[in-house]
């Protein structure tokens, strides 16, 4: 047929210079390949345009309030959930008092997270660290299924 394009790797009728499942293929395989690369060009990126980011970031949340909200109505789900019935009111009241006592720039970090695909932690005093906000971000909710859970810092 006159005007039809074919794909030069597998033959198939395209639109662009490769057919989808060609592209797709070879896209994932160059991701793949250049992980490290990439990754160290993010962050770098990142660096570079942190003020930008973060005020898009906070345009975003005050554009899409819904949203916003229903993920913190979640995670206060997730914490009483979490947190189980044989407390006592000491207990409540050491950790209101880490989340008072957070150091500037840190966060509460639960150790065991309250939602892993390992495990389940408990919302409990001892499950409580301080951690900066970086390092919080990085662990995100990773579990190496110790007590310690120090695992994800070699995953950086």
């Amino acid at each position: 047929m006159e005007g039809v394009k074919h794909c030069k790797k597998c033959g198939v009728i395209r639109i662009g210079a490769q057919c989808k499942p060609c592209k797709l293929a070879y896209n994932a395989a160059h991701y793949a390949a250049n992980r490290e690369e990439r990754l160290a060009y993010n962050a770098a990126y990142y660096v570079a345009n942190r003020d930008k980011l973060n005020a898009r970031c906070r345009a975003r949340r005050k554009a899409n309030p819904g949203p916003v909200r229903a993920n913190n109505v979640k995670r206060n789900a997730q914490k009483l959930q979490a947190c189980p019935e044989w407390l006592t009111k000491e207990h409540h009241e050491e950790m209101d008092q880490t989340y008072k006592n957070c150091p500037k720039g840190s966060h509460v970090d639960h150790i065991i997270p309250l939602q892993s695909e390992v495990v389940q932690g408990l919302h409990v005093p001892w499950n409580h660290q301080y951690l900066t906000a970086q390092e919080n971000r990085a662990k995100s909710n990773k579990c190496d299924g110790t007590y310690a859970n120090e695992g994800w810092r070699k995953l950086k």
